[in-house]
């Protein structure tokens, strides 16, 4: 009788513990973006070329709109608490077939209205400029912390068997990190997901002709860590644009949650 008190007795302790345990927190919307909103505008700081502009009937977010020679940034006004945690999804379209340019996915803390320039063969899209390294004026490129995901398809820079790449790039800075072969122009609408943790950035794609099934197509060197993607301060997400010919850069939502939710 007394065996019996005992485990029902540690089952309620068991059960009172367990009730008592803190649980995960949800995961909160640090950007939610709908660049088809009417009201979307009064939320962004648009830098160059990037405009708001009607496609099919519905409003998007246009970095570049392949006339050639153009740069761009866009960024919400207000930057986010630093986080190391998230997962940022957005939807684009890259057109037509063949083009030259490229945009970047960027969290810096420099600044909403800072932009870069496209350098000679447009390989700086819109991230960093000419000169040795960023400046401290907004169209001085990002200086102090940064980092992002390259989408190019500059010819020029890329791989020979396949011009269109994607790439990590930090610190303001043109070193190219892990490029990786990744098809993304006349492909249609694109999903991208970018899972981050501190010392891990993966990007998987879905949609358009090639990746109906979602598949993983970047993920940052094994060798990258000490907390790269642990910003020191509070952040701006967005995008920069570059384009030397013929590239029309449409992304339509920027959404970032974190902590990021569970998959």
């Amino acid at each position: 009788m007394q065996r019996g008190r005992f485990i029902f007795t540690v089952v309620l302790t068991l059960a009172a513990a367990g009730a008592g345990a803190a649980s995960p927190p949800a995961p909160m919307d640090v950007v939610n973006l709908d660049f088809s909103a009417s009201d979307v505008a009064s939320k962004l700081q648009l830098n160059g070329s990037a405009a708001l502009t009607k496609v099919g009937g519905k409003q998007v977010l246009r970095l570049t709109d392949g006339s050639g020679g153009q740069v761009s940034s866009v960024f919400p006004q207000t930057p986010m608490p630093p986080t190391a945690d998230y997962l940022a999804t957005f939807d684009f379209q890259i057109g037509p077939d063949s083009p030259d340019g490229g945009f970047m996915y960027l969290v810096q803390t420099a600044g909403a209205d800072h932009i870069g320039d496209g350098g000679n063969n447009g390989d700086n899209l819109g991230y960093t400029t000419h000169r040795q390294g960023p400046g401290k004026n907004p169209d001085d490129g990002f200086a102090g912390y940064s980092y992002g995901l390259a989408f190019s398809t500059l010819s020029a820079l890329n791989f020979v068997d396949n011009p269109e790449i994607v790439e990590l790039r930090v610190m303001g800075t043109n070193t190219r990190l892990n490029p990786t072969p990744f098809k993304q122009s006349g492909e249609g609408l694109l999903h991208a997901s970018i899972r981050v943790k501190p010392d891990q950035l993966t990007l998987t794609v879905q949609g358009g002709k090639d990746y109906t099934t979602a598949k993983t197509v970047f993920t940052t060197p094994s060798w990258i860590g000490n907390g790269l993607f642990t910003p020191p301060k509070p952040t701006f997400f967005g995008f920069t644009a570059s384009d030397t010919g013929g590239q029309i850069t449409d992304i339509f939502n920027l959404r970032v949650q974190s902590p990021a939710p569970a998959q």
